[in-house]
């Protein structure tokens, strides 16, 4: 009996098989075409290696589940492409191999394509590289990831550069109400930053030696009525001068202000590797 070399279809001789040829079409062909295009054969892995029969072979989908213990080696002896379901559990390597060379097989659905010369590869894979980080809004990791733990409670900042990590306060200490407190910085005033004031006084000729010491100023009280109040001519200060007062010091001056509400409304992420 002759077979094609890839896929092993029954090739009829002309005038053979004659009254057979419903038989050998349909359980040769068309059965094997069927599975090479849409059948599915289903693998509970644990820690033992695994051959597919040549039955299971023909299969376009290889399922694999289960909570693997081992490294593990599956070993198909198909040629052309197929693809590789591993829906199995724990940290460990799937390795399919056609008997020349294999290919480790992630978490995920990969496309295998294998000849008898360079053995199994990945043509393709619908899952993420191994140690890719994927931010996801719920609370557990999604099959074939893994939940990380490194960050928790922080914001996220966009970069156009390096991706790095930083900062002390937690996101719900920053974003929460808060009370503004304090003090302004204390100034010492010059003269310029004065108001414009006046200091009363009681004037008089040339002090006699008799002291007036009314309000905390010391005066003559010599004839005290009979001159006028000093004009602001520095040549009229004759027993005009007051004793000045102030120490130079700095003061401070009261806040109140209204709470700052930084409480901002959020959704949580979780961060997680692909295994």
């Amino acid at each position: 009996m002759a077979t094609t070399p890839n896929k092993g279809y029954e090739v009829q001789v002309t005038g053979s098989n004659s009254g057979l040829w419903g038989d050998i079409l349909n359980d040769d062909v068309i059965e094997i075409i069927d599975n090479n295009l849409g059948g599915i054969v289903t693998k509970s892995v644990a820690g033992s290696n695994i051959t597919l029969t040549s039955d299971e072979s023909e299969n376009v989908i290889i399922r694999l589940t289960g909570a693997q213990s081992a490294d593990i080696q599956l070993t198909n002896p198909c040629i052309g492409f197929y693809f590789v379901e591993n829906l199995t559990t724990n940290s460990f390597n799937i390795t399919v191999t056609n008997g020349v060379s294999g290919v480790v097989v992630p978490k995920g659905r990969s496309t295998v394509i294998a000849d008898e010369t360079n053995g199994c590869r990945i043509a393709a894979t619908d899952s993420f590289p191994t140690g890719t980080s994927v931010s996801f809004p719920q609370t557990a990791a999604p099959t074939g990831w893994t939940k990380s733990t490194a960050h928790n409670n922080k914001a996220i900042r966009l970069v156009s550069g390096t991706a790095s990590s930083g900062g002390t306060l937690t996101f719900d200490t920053v974003f929460a109400s808060q009370s503004v407190t304090g003090t302004v910085g204390a100034t010492a005033l010059t003269i310029a930053q004065m108001p414009l004031h006046g200091h009363p006084a009681m004037y008089g000729p040339e002090n006699n030696g008799e002291i007036d010491t009314t309000g905390g100023l010391a005066v003559s009280r010599q004839n005290l009525t009979t001159r006028a109040a000093w004009t602001g001519d520095p040549d009229d200060a004759i027993g005009r001068q007051i004793g000045g007062t102030g120490g130079g010091q700095t003061h401070t001056h009261s806040f109140t202000g209204n709470a700052i509400n930084l409480d901002v409304q959020y959704v949580d992420f979780i961060i997680a590797v692909k295994n």
